[in-house]
């Protein structure tokens, strides 16, 4: 995306000299005397750069501040689901044209439910309630700041298994959110629900034991089971129909190779399209709109993005035949009345929530920091040095899609 142009407007010889004067105290010297009203040279989101806060960056710079700020401000927000909603739209076809294999798979080979019920009852999938209590501290702190963190974990530990409630050492020493009012209680979950670990940890358990301390990607953590209880099999089907699909024969992964629906008729010149709700393409039982191809857009690669964004109609009928078989996919599983596992979902939700989160604790954004808050934390975060700040700004820029998607204003 090419960058604004800046738009400058120019200042008394006073206002300059007040700025130049005292640094530390420019924007409110600016607000008092009259001088702050220079315009934005970027704007993300209603956050506006002024071109003097925007001096020395190159153009990637720039870009690369746009996407710190759109992501801010989705954390700022509690928009995190929002911003990713293309992606995990894209990631529930896929799992949609996984079940239309399995079915058909299925029903060619003579697989019965019956014969999915005895194949589950076998080895059932259980649902656990857990009770636990974390120190945080993600892997990529140091080593010292760590060792403090497990030894905390481990004084708690010690506290349970010498008496105390667990209930209790939960409310004063877990660093969850919410901890103290739950007292470490979390909502039952299934496999998915929670990272690997974690769920390894609480499945070993017999119910009313305590766990050793236990890492993840999050921390330290001491875990109680509460209770185990068995899903049904009218839950899990799709999985153990999957399972069983599996031995048979390997399924395409992704929905892009799922066949093109019949009776496709184009809208022709697509590029004259500006209205969202416009029909791109029309087939057999459905339809593409402007804003389908621009969802799908966002999850692909920056140039990708930026082509069909604001490309030609060649740039937009390159990703259209994708769109067109995801679209067939989703009206297709509708007619045969499949759905995705729940469970599934809350943990491709989960995932994303994870990866975010990965992000923001490494670039120092949080929720309620405010719209200056996040400018000044997307300020920092571009010039923040050392090795993982710098990966987590190029995975950033992996989702430039989904951020400028969900910020129109970026540009």
């Amino acid at each position: 995306m090419a960058d604004p142009l800046p738009q400058t407007r120019t200042r008394s010889v006073g206002c300059v000299r007040i700025a130049r004067s005292c640094r530390w105290a420019t924007a409110l010297l600016l607000a008092l005397s009259g001088c702050g009203d220079a315009p934005a040279a970027m704007e993300v989101g209603g956050v506006g750069f002024t071109e003097e806060e925007l001096l020395g960056l190159t153009p990637s710079r720039r870009a690369a501040l746009r996407d710190l700020t759109a992501l801010a401000l989705s954390v700022d927000r509690q928009e995190v689901d929002a911003l990713g909603a293309p992606l995990r739209a894209n990631e529930r076809t896929d799992r949609l044209w996984q079940q239309l294999q399995v079915e058909e798979i299925l029903r060619d080979q003579g697989v019965g439910d019956d014969v999915l019920r005895a194949r589950y009852s076998a080895n059932p999938e259980y649902e656990l309630t857990v009770r636990h209590l974390i120190v945080l501290s993600p892997r990529y702190e140091g080593a010292t700041t760590r060792a403090e963190a497990r030894g905390k974990a481990e004084r708690a530990l010690e506290r349970i298994l010498g008496g105390e409630p667990f209930p209790a050492v939960a409310a004063e020493v877990s660093e969850e959110p919410g901890a103290e009012g739950r007292q470490g209680l979390l909502e039952p979950g299934r496999r998915g629900a929670w990272v690997d670990e974690f769920w390894s940890a609480a499945s070993a358990l017999e119910v009313g034991e305590i766990s050793p301390v236990v890492e993840t990607q999050y921390g330290f953590h001491v875990l109680r089971l509460e209770d185990r209880t068995a899903v049904p099999f009218s839950e899990v089907r799709a999985r153990v129909a999957a399972d069983a699909a599996a031995l048979i024969t390997a399924l395409e992964p992704d929905a892009d190779r799922a066949p093109l629906p019949e009776g496709v008729e184009l809208t022709p010149d697509l590029n004259a399209l500006s209205e969202e709700t416009a029909v791109v393409a029309s087939f057999s039982g459905g339809q593409v709109t402007l804003s389908d191809l621009l969802d799908h857009a966002a999850t692909l690669d920056p140039a990708s993005w930026e082509a069909v964004r604001s490309g030609s109609d060649e740039s937009r009928l390159e990703i259209l035949d994708t769109v067109l078989r995801r679209a067939a996919v989703r009206v297709r599983a509708a007619a045969e009345g499949l759905e995705v596992d729940p469970a599934w979902e809350a943990a491709t939700r989960e995932a994303w929530r994870g990866r975010v989160q990965q992000w923001a604790e490494v670039l120092g954004f949080r929720s309620g920091m405010g719209d200056e808050g996040a400018k000044a934390a997307a300020l920092r975060a571009l010039s923040t040095t050392g090795q993982m700040p710098q990966i987590a700004r190029d995975e950033i820029r992996g989702i430039r899609g989904l951020l400028e998607r969900r910020f129109e204003s970026m540009d």
